[in-house]
């Protein structure tokens, strides 16, 4: 089943859990939260099977997950802590905020396409932000790569919100370094072709390396971090997403169109996650002609995607009293 690859909307469940109702539940329930205490959580954090029983209490359910990643930081410049805690039921890791507040815990949930966050001082000014690395193609198992850009949320006072537009900085830095890794893949892959065509090539008539050497101008393969074959898609498709984010509306097309045309089905509905993601006018045809494509899933991919194409980029908000109500009334306990 197609996973949805709209942007990613950050909606938030609060349930409010006064505290004299943890009698007999998790320790961690009626530890100290705040930054100032002796042996703040934050430096010495609790085992992850009391996170899974305190997790699974505030969430209302069975501790049938684990956990990916965990940490307690004052993400609200408040004195106070907030658990930071990615769990999983053995597929993906999805994050969660959970914080302890005078009248009890919020519990604040992504959706479905976001991975594990990274807790940042972006500005270095002491406030920190969340870094949250977010599906923009779908997850088609082990047959391709997903695209993932970081999506920067921060507390502004009453919720937390998508703030990536105030930091420019940051993506600039990010793609320079992204462009560094595909440069390096590209020119590795140049040279591994080259040196196969050379150990191809009948002595006597071609250039020759000793074995193990790189043709060309380096001797050895590049220092930056290395993507392979199935990453290098994906890394291109982030870095002009990036490129796009900060104002060059039609990068990307150009490979897009290129995997919308390959013979490989799975290249083709990938193209269709990146043209809708792209949104101009020609990233619309392409779809369009996608989704009349002779293998099923491709055009499926193709037809939802034109209408996110049409409906263009959404803002990573949140609106408070519109999506409790959504969720239904706040559960007391």
């Amino acid at each position: 089943m197609k996973r949805s690859i709209l942007p990613v909307c950050f909606f938030a469940l609060f349930l409010f859990f006064p505290l004299n109702s943890w009698a007999g539940s998790p320790a961690l329930a009626s530890a100290n939260w705040t930054v100032g205490a002796p042996g703040n959580l934050a430096t010495n954090p609790p085992s992850n099977d009391s996170l899974i029983a305190f997790v699974a209490k505030v969430e209302g359910g069975l501790p049938n997950f684990v956990i990916c990643s965990s940490k307690f930081a004052d993400l609200r410049n408040s004195g106070s802590l907030s658990l930071v805690v990615a769990t999983s039921d053995g597929r993906f890791c999805s994050p969660d905020i959970i914080d302890k507040t005078a009248s009890g815990f919020d519990w604040y949930s992504f959706d479905e396409n976001s991975q594990e966050p990274e807790v940042r001082d972006l500005s270095g000014n002491g406030k920190l932000e969340l870094v949250v690395p977010t599906n923009f193609t779908s997850y088609y198992g082990a047959r391709h790569c997903v695209g993932q850009w970081p999506v920067i949320y921060a507390w502004t006072g009453n919720a937390y919100m998508e703030v990536s537009n105030q930091y420019k900085s940051y993506y600039e830095h990010f793609l320079a370094s992204l462009q560094n890794k595909i440069a390096a893949a590209e020119e590795r892959k140049k040279q591994e072709s080259a040196q196969n065509a050379a150990e191809s090539t009948p002595k006597g008539s071609g250039p020759q390396w000793s074995a193990g050497a790189y043709p060309g101008p380096q001797a050895k393969p590049p220092e930056a971090p290395q993507l392979d074959e199935v990453q290098l898609p994906c890394a291109k498709a982030e870095a002009a997403k990036i490129e796009r984010f900060l104002g060059a509306r039609d990068t990307g097309i150009a490979d897009a169109i290129k995997w919308a045309e390959s013979d490989n089905p799975n290249d083709r509905e990938f193209a269709t996650d990146v043209l809708a993601d792209i949104g101009t006018p020609e990233s619309v045809e392409y779809l369009r002609t996608l989704s009349r494509d002779s293998v099923k899933s491709v055009a499926l991919s193709a037809q939802s995607d034109i209408t996110q194409a049409r409906q263009g980029a959404k803002a990573h908000t949140m609106d408070l009293e519109g999506l409790a109500d959504k969720a239904g009334n706040p559960i007391r306990h």
